[in-house]
């Protein structure tokens, strides 16, 4: 057994490289010659030096054996340098000490790390031909299904790396789970794109209220309002109108727009106090949620009134979780039709007040009363449309008005 290419303190054989094996070999002849108990034979002149092996005989026997590889049971190690994402892509950048083959998976921040096999079912890998060069593992998807990754989302990325199948070796060396974990790295998605809001329904709930139903596509602060007219420079100035209106809109339990938050899943991993720490306070009924149903009631309203003008606008909470730098709504520019203030007004449509006030009359008299023998003539005028009905009773009768009920 070999286990360096000289004795001693020699280097130790290394691992995946081809060898030329040399064997030399010599008899004790000289040593039984020279015993005491000597041999019969022993001859008149004794051996000088022990009978050995010449070089050819040596070469021919290097020959025989031929190039010797030694395996490759060593699992590489993996380095990661970086990891940079878009919207929907992460690219992971790393090293490793081999040839050999790099995978990665994306895991929801803080969730259980994915084991080898999930890593390799998903199937995002570079071939690594050079080793301790940087090459690129680019993750596209959540799972198996091609699930997308999500904008603006904290996402922990796991690696695994296995080596070239060696010579003589019968399967591939991959690192252990251990070296996995040792693998994590934090990255968040980018977002740039302001949210999109759908509009599930909308109706007048009073003489002064309108209500609204909408969706938001992730984690938003909306605000809405309605005008009979549009305000004056609105496509400029749209965002200060809806904001300085917010105290005739909110939601169905009473919070002002732009007070109460609509969440997504990212609101559980982010570090920020924003009420939603765990999964349980995501379940809670009192959350309103992304891509769910969001009551928005709008107040101050004149009675039965038309309000064809009426807007709504959204801003994320980008890009620290609090909305520092929000990607917000524009008013008729971008891709999404959802994200732009003039699409929602035209999705809204015109919604017109209840009328919630009686009629009243403004005019109501009996011209002459003699007119007729069987009938009496009631001229009257409405402040609305409506419908007025009259009885009549002798003054003898003895009936009141309490007697003669609606």
């Amino acid at each position: 057994r070999l286990y360096g290419t000289l004795p001693g303190s020699s280097p130790k054989l290394t691992a995946e490289t081809g060898y030329k094996i040399f064997c030399f070999a010599e008899d004790d002849w000289k040593l039984q010659a020279d015993a005491a108990a000597s041999s019969v034979n022993y001859p008149l002149s004794p051996p000088s030096v022990l009978n050995k092996v010449d070089l050819a005989h040596a070469t021919g026997i290097k020959d025989s054996f031929g190039l010797q590889t030694t395996l490759d049971l060593t699992p590489p190690s993996v380095t990661i340098s970086g990891a940079s994402t878009t919207e929907t892509i992460i690219t992971v950048t790393l090293q490793l000490n081999e040839v050999g083959t790099a995978y990665c998976r994306a895991v929801r921040k803080d969730f259980p790390a994915p084991n080898v096999l999930e890593i390799l079912d998903i199937n995002f890998k570079s071939n690594v031909g050079t080793p301790s060069s940087d090459t690129e593992v680019v993750v596209t998807a959540y799972d198996s299904d091609g699930e997308p990754l999500r904008l603006g989302t904290d996402y922990d990325v796991y690696c695994y790396a296995d080596d070239d199948l060696c010579h003589g070796c019968k399967v591939t060396t991959g690192i252990t789970h251990t070296a996995v974990l040792a693998t994590k790295t934090p990255v968040r998605t980018l977002d740039t794109t302001p949210p999109s809001i759908r509009i599930i329904h909308r109706e007048s709930i009073a003489h002064d209220q309108i209500f609204i139903t909408l969706q938001v596509d992730e984690g938003s602060k909306v605000w809405c309002a309605a005008w009979t007219a549009q305000p004056a420079d609105f496509a400029s100035s749209f965002e200060a109108w809806l904001k300085n209106s917010s105290t005739y809109c909110a939601d169905e339990t009473g919070v002002e727009c732009g007070s109460f938050i609509v969440y997504d899943l990212d609101d559980i991993e982010d570090s920020h106090a924003d009420d939603v720490a765990t999964i349980h306070d995501y379940d809670n009924t009192s959350v309103w949620k992304y891509n769910q149903d969001v009551h928005i009631i709008l107040s101050g309203l004149t009675e039965e009134q038309m309000y064809d003008h009426i807007y709504c606008f959204a801003e994320d909470d980008e890009d620290d979780g609090v909305g520092t730098n929000p990607n917000k709504m524009t008013y008729n520019s971008g891709a999404a039709a959802g994200s732009k203030v003039w699409q929602v007004h035209l999705d809204i449509g015109s919604v017109t007040t209840l009328d919630e006030t009686p009629p009243s009359f403004t005019r109501l008299e009996i011209e002459n009363p003699t007119a007729d023998d069987d009938r009496i003539v009631v001229t009257f005028s409405l402040n609305e449309p409506g419908t007025t009905y009259c009885r009549a009773t002798r003054s003898d009768s003895g009936e009141s008005s309490a007697d003669m009920p609606i």
